[in-house]
């Protein structure tokens, strides 16, 4: 038989996820680096959740505020613990309850750890 592809806003009834997951980078550094915030902006119709991958290890965000709203164009801020810290670090953004996203801009607030901060962020990951 024939299928139309593409028609509608799930399949059989069940929500569509979806997720990017951005590639791991250093930032050229090889430095630990906490993450404080990330900003996403495009257009959203419904929720989307952003975890921030700090060598390896996922941390959630909380939505802080919504930075604009136009429509469906939306600018969206998360916050992060203060553990978030890592040497390398990626992003995973997916939808919630299958809704429809598309990116536009994305950036991130980033903290360099001190000599200090950063010589206790090795000792402590090797143990």
């Amino acid at each position: 038989g024939i299928f139309k592809l593409y028609d509608g806003d799930d399949d059989a009834g069940e929500d569509i996820d979806s997720q990017i997951e951005l590639p791991y980078t250093d930032m050229g550094t090889d430095s630990g680096k906490q993450v404080r915030r990330v900003y996403v902006g495009g257009e959203f119709y419904g929720d989307i959740s952003v975890k921030a991958i700090a060598d390896e290890k996922k941390y959630s965000s909380s939505p802080s505020s919504l930075t604009h709203e136009i429509g469906n164009q939306k600018g969206q801020s998360f916050d992060f613990p203060h553990t978030c810290r890592g040497r390398y670090i990626s992003l995973a953004i997916e939808n919630v309850d299958g809704s429809d996203f598309s990116i536009d801009k994305i950036s991130l607030a980033l903290l360099q750890l001190t000599q200090k901060q950063n010589d206790k962020f090795i000792k402590e990951k090797g143990k």
